[in-house]
């Protein structure tokens, strides 16, 4: 990588070094970064990229206050969008939503353009239920970068929990920017599904589930949609994989199990 041939030029390059230390803690390889700062954990202690690497490994081990704390210097140090989101998550890990979203909101207020930080208030307000102003924000990311699917994918499940005709829209146009991830068409397909649309919905679903054909509510849609198209028996088979599969713990296992229930007290 290109911050592997900075370290091979210079090895004493704290920059490179901390950001591929900062990597390797997102993937939760955490040996590496302890044992470098055991023995440089003073080197520079007051970079924001230093505390930025000691939140995020003291987030991973978690310590959530010893993590806001850093970020909080850190951005106290050096204001950037990339600390702020980091407090801001961590601000969100700790429950503490309506502080992630004021701290969100104010940078936002001063630097508008930053689409980080407006699709990642979004989503917080999305969580919060306070879906009116999500879409708002969503709406305006998509008039600086038509192309973000995250801002698709979200604005188009609100959209089909305000009952409005444009979710089925938004879904498309995210499966046309990236029509592999099967987040995106499992999205589509519940558009598709709530527009009644079932056989277009069982093809978009069944193309999720070939990328994630164990997933709980994969198959869990896909027995919906079998169920409403009159395909009992493949619907059951659809829920027995969801409900005994690796994915016992998604979301709608309850509703699967209700549905499973449902049908098969009502077989002929």
């Amino acid at each position: 990588s290109t911050l592997e041939r900075v370290l091979a030029l210079d090895p004493n390059h704290i920059d490179a070094r901390l950001a591929i230390l900062r990597v390797q803690v997102s993937k939760g390889q955490l040996d590496e970064a302890k044992a470098w700062l055991s023995q440089n954990g003073n080197t520079g202690q007051r970079l924001p990229s230093l505390l930025l690497l000691k939140g995020e490994l003291a987030l991973k081990q978690g310590k959530k206050a010893e993590a806001l704390s850093y970020f909080q210097e850190g951005l106290n140090i050096a204001p950037s969008p990339i600390t702020l989101l980091a407090l801001a998550n961590a601000l969100a890990e700790q429950g503490r939503l309506a502080d992630a979203i004021n701290t969100l909101e104010s940078w936002r207020a001063r630097s508008p353009e930053n689409i980080a930080v407006s699709v990642s208030l979004a989503n917080l307000l999305m969580e919060m239920g306070f879906q009116e102003k999500a879409s708002q924000i969503y709406e305006d990311v998509l008039s600086k970068d038509p192309e973000n699917t995250l801002a698709l994918n979200n604005i188009a499940w609100i959209k089909m929990q305000l009952n409005t005709d444009k979710a089925l829209e938004y879904a498309e146009r995210a499966v046309v920017i990236s029509p592999d991830s099967p987040q995106i068409l499992d999205t589509l397909a519940v558009a598709l599904f709530s527009r009644q649309s079932y056989e277009r919905a069982l093809q978009t679903i069944d193309r999720a589930l070939l990328k994630e054909p164990n997933s709980g509510t994969y198959n869990y849609r896909k027995a919906m949609i079998l169920f409403k198209l009159g395909e009992k028996n493949k619907a059951l088979e659809a829920i027995r994989i969801a409900l005994g599969g690796d994915d016992r713990a998604f979301p709608e296992r309850q509703e699967a199990e209700s549905l499973y229930n449902r049908i098969s007290s009502n077989r002929n």
